[in-house]
C-alpha cells in the first residue's frame, strides 16, 4: 500500500480502466505528476505488488546527473506545486475523502 514509509512512492504501474485516471494537467516535467493519482489509490484502498525481475524505462528515459539536471524547469515545478495544491488536492479530497495513513505531500 501507498503508506508510511511509502506515501511518496511513485510507482508505475499496470492498470484497467477502473482506477482512477491519470490527471492531464499535470506533467512529468513539473514533477510530482504520479502523485495525485497515487493518492487517489491509496484513498481508494488500493494494495500495489511488485513484479519479480521486471523493469520499465520511460520517456525521457534513464536519468542521470547530466540530463536531469537539463530537465528541471523550475518554473514548471512551481506551478505545478501551486496546481496540485491549491486546485488538484482539494478536488481529490472531495471526491475520495481521507484515510489514515494516506498523504499527497
Amino acid at each position: 500500500k501507498r503508506i508510511k514509509p511509502f506515501q511518496h512512492w511513485e510507482p508505475i504501474y499496470i492498470g484497467t480502466h477502473q482506477e482512477p485516471l491519470y490527471d492531464e494537467r499535470l506533467s512529468w516535467e513539473g514533477r510530482s505528476d504520479k502523485m495525485a493519482q497515487g493518492f487517489k489509490l491509496c484513498l481508494s484502498n488500493y494494495q500495489f505488488h511488485i513484479l519479480d525481475n521486471a523493469f520499465l524505462i520511460h520517456r525521457p528515459g534513464i536519468k542521470t546527473k547530466k540530463t536531469l539536471h537539463s530537465a528541471i524547469n523550475k518554473k514548471k515545478i512551481e506551478a505545478q506545486n501551486v496546481l496540485l495544491k491549491k486546485t488538484i488536492f482539494p478536488e481529490i479530497k472531495k471526491l475520495y475523502g481521507a484515510r489514515k495513513g494516506c498523504e499527497m505531500f
